[in-house]
C-alpha cells in the first residue's frame, strides 16, 4: 500500500508542477466568482431602498383654456359697448365638461365628441365648443364622429 500512495503522491506532485499556471489561474478565477457573488449578495441586502416612482404629467392639451372665437368676438363688441373687461364676460371652454359637449372647428361643418379622433386634432385657435347638438345645428354644423 506504501508504494501505491508513493506512486499516487508522485503523478499528482508532476500533474501540478507541469500545469500549475493553469490551476492556479482556474482556482483565482473560482475566487474571484465566489467573492463577488457574495458581495453582491451582501449589497442586495442592505441596499433596499423605496421603488421607483415615474409620475407622467397630465397632457397640456387638457390643461389648456381655449376660448369659443366666436363668443369672444361677441364679448369684444359687448366689453366696448359697455366699457367692461372680456374677463367679466362668460365664455365658453372646452374645459368646462358641462358646457363643451360637442367640439367643431372653425374651418370644418361638422361637430364631434370631444373624445373623438378628429376633435383631439382641432387646434386649440380653431376650436369651437357646444352644450348641445342642437347649438352646434342652429351654427350650421352637422353631425360628425359621435363615438
Amino acid at each position: 500500500m506504501p508504494e501505491l500512495l508513493k506512486n499516487a503522491y508522485n503523478k499528482l506532485k508532476n500533474g501540478w508542477i507541469a500545469h500549475a499556471r493553469e490551476m492556479m489561474l482556474f482556482v483565482g478565477v473560482l475566487l474571484v466568482g465566489i467573492i463577488g457573488f457574495e458581495l453582491g449578495l451582501v449589497e442586495g441586502r442592505s441596499g433596499i431602498s423605496a421603488p421607483l416612482v415615474i409620475e407622467v404629467p397630465a397632457s397640456p392639451k387638457a390643461s389648456e383654456k381655449t376660448v369659443d372665437v366666436s363668443a369672444m368676438d361677441t364679448v369684444k363688441q359687448s366689453s366696448k359697448a359697455s366699457n367692461t373687461s372680456p374677463s367679466n364676460q362668460s365664455v365658453t371652454t372646452p374645459d368646462s365638461a358641462s358646457t363643451c359637449t360637442f367640439v367643431g372647428s372653425k374651418n370644418s361643418d361638422k361637430y364631434h365628441l370631444p373624445t373623438c379622433s378628429f376633435a383631439k386634432r382641432i387646434k386649440p385657435e380653431n376650436r369651437v365648443c357646444f352644450a348641445s347638438e342642437d347649438e352646434a345645428k342652429a351654427k350650421g354644423y352637422t353631425a360628425g364622429c359621435l363615438k
